[in-house]
């Protein structure tokens, strides 16, 4: 919900929005059902067909940016970031966290926690056994 809630503040005309895998393209475009979400003006991929797009975009999302590959990288900096991007990862290693930065100078700007997540009704509450 929050990345549709970015985009409907942005109001961007192009949107890309990049996956490792189809489960995670299934997630956005349920979330975009069950938000009534027009989603006609983006364009899914995954990170190994980044190459193949021919096009320009005015935001980019992507999901699960710390799996992106060095080839995924170098494709993403030579052709794409050059408008807002939105990374997002749920595994934030502060090695992830300088490999993003220093690779495609995408800066931390936002976290936000497990408890945080689960105050607001994003993920159910959990107990850890040992």
């Amino acid at each position: 919900q929050k990345g549709f809630k970015i985009i409907r503040e942005l109001n961007p005309k192009s949107i890309l929005i990049l996956y490792p895998n189809i489960d995670i393209k299934k997630g956005w475009e349920d979330e975009a059902k069950l938000l009534n979400f027009n989603i006609n003006n983006i364009t899914f991929s995954t990170f190994a067909s980044i190459k193949k797009l021919n096009a320009k975009f005015d935001f980019i999302i992507i999901d699960e940016i710390h799996k992106l590959s060095k080839n995924n990288i170098e494709n993403l900096q030579f052709n794409y970031l050059k408008c807002p991007t939105l990374g997002l990862t749920g595994t934030l290693t502060n090695k992830t966290a300088n490999t993003i930065y220093n690779s495609l100078t995408i800066p931390v700007c936002y976290k936000y926690s497990i408890n945080k997540a689960v105050e607001e009704d994003i993920l159910t509450p959990y107990k850890i056994y040992i």
